[in-house]
C-alpha cells in the first residue's frame, strides 16, 4: 500500500476528508494534497508530527512501513550488482556460498 493510499484509508476510517485530517495533523492541507495525490510522500519526522494528534497517533506504524515492494526491488539491485562486481572477480561462487550460508541453505 501505497503512502497515498494509507492516508486515504485513514480518512475513510475516522470518517474525515484530507482537509480535517490536515487539521487534526496540523499538516498544511496543501502537502496532505501532495501526498494524498502519490506526488510526494512525507519524511520521517513530518509522518512523527501528523501522528502526534491523539487521534491519529494509532496509525504511526502504519504511516511509517516502508512499501516493500521498494525496499525489495533496492536490495534486490543491490545484492545483483554486488554478485556481478564478485564474479568479475572470480569470486561468484564463494558469494553465493555463502549467501546459502546466511540463508540457512548450505549444501543447497
Amino acid at each position: 500500500m501505497t503512502f497515498a493510499e494509507k492516508l486515504k484509508y485513514i480518512c475513510k476510517l475516522e470518517e474525515i476528508n484530507l482537509k480535517e485530517f490536515s487539521e487534526l495533523s496540523g499538516i498544511p492541507y496543501g502537502a496532505i494534497k501532495k501526498y494524498s495525490g502519490g506526488f510526494t510522500s512525507p519524511k520521517v519526522n513530518r509522518i512523527h508530527e501528523m501522528t502526534e494528534h491523539p487521534r491519529l497517533a494509532q496509525y504511526r506504524n502504519m504511516l511509517l512501513s516502508i512499501e516493500e515492494s521498494a525496499v525489495d526491488d533496492h536490495i534486490d539491485q543491490e545484492i545483483i550488482s554486488l554478485y556481478r562486481q564478485l564474479e568479475a572477480e572470480g569470486k561468484g561462487e564463494q558469494a553465493l556460498e555463502y549467501l546459502k550460508f546466511l540463508a540457512g541453505r548450505a549444501g543447497k
